[in-house]
């Protein structure tokens, strides 16, 4: 079993992959979009807001 050290030496430079997504790089959206009714999810969401067509379903508590 590697150690945490040696198994984190043996993992690719993940951020020079093309194909690999990561979180803080936040898309543009291309799509019409409705307002979330909450300003601060607004400015994080791409295309500030709900992407038209594209949501199924929110649940929240």
């Amino acid at each position: 079993m590697l150690s945490p050290t040696s198994a984190a030496r043996a993992l690719p430079d993940l951020g020079a992959m093309c194909h690999v997504w990561c979180a803080g790089e936040l898309g543009s959206a291309s799509l019409p979009t409705v307002d979330t009714g909450y300003a601060g999810l607004n400015q994080v969401l791409p295309g500030g807001g709900w992407p038209q067509g594209a949501l199924i379903e929110l649940l929240q508590p």
